[in-house]
């Protein structure tokens, strides 16, 4: 009955500690940084850093919570992003960076720094991560786009496309830009032409599919 008793208790403990976190982030990320001015966004910082300075102090905790979290539906889009960025700054495991590459995908463009999406993918994708799927989301902002002034140069949503993808073994991507060219947007399909001929790869009679 006593063995009954503390099993029942860690469980529950655990169950509650799950909660705890889930609901904390949901009360953390509860607001959209595209609709808020840059003295509104900056208010939030000090309850994002305190929940994850509360994970970063107890990782063997609460780093699979995080995982969890961020494998789970249902958050506000921003924290698949934040959440995401912020696991990659704690581990370097292979199997946590393609968690990423996977979730991010639920974050919306609008909230996120172009350049800082563009660099993280990038970085990814040097890690030998697939990254395609998360890449294809530009493509459904055709003014995806940043500056870059140490260079004076404006990265396009081509050449950000071409600068994610191209770390990447062709293989993993070319059917993939392919298979969406011609229900894609004409910006879009400039962008994939771009990246396909940075990749000096195309399958013969691709786009008379």
């Amino acid at each position: 009955m006593r063995i009954y008793l503390l099993l029942t208790f860690i469980f529950c403990s655990t169950l509650v500690s799950g909660q705890s976190l889930k609901t904390e982030i949901d009360n953390t990320y509860n607001f959209k940084p595209s609709k808020l001015s840059r003295a509104e966004q900056l208010e939030k910082f000090p309850a994002m850093d305190k929940l994850f300075n509360k994970i970063k102090d107890d990782t063997a905790k609460y780093l699979p919570e995080l995982r969890s979290e961020l494998i789970a539906h249902g958050h506000n889009p921003y924290f698949y992003y934040d959440g995401s960025a912020f696991l990659l700054s704690l581990s370097d495991k292979f199997d946590d960076k393609q968690l990423i590459a996977n979730v991010i995908i639920k974050a919306d463009l609008e909230d996120l720094s172009p350049e800082m999406y563009t660099r993280m993918l990038n970085k990814l994708a040097n890690d030998g991560v697939d990254v395609t799927d998360a890449a294809l989301k530009i493509l459904d902002n055709d003014k995806f786009s940043f500056f870059i002034p140490q260079h004076v140069f404006t990265v396009n949503q081509g050449y950000a496309l071409t600068y994610i993808l191209l770390p990447q073994k062709s293989m993993s991507y070319v059917d993939s830009l392919i298979s969406i060219f011609k229900r894609s947007s004409s910006a879009a399909q400039k962008s994939i032409l771009m990246t396909l001929w940075f990749a000096y790869n195309c399958k013969r009679g691709c786009f008379n599919k």
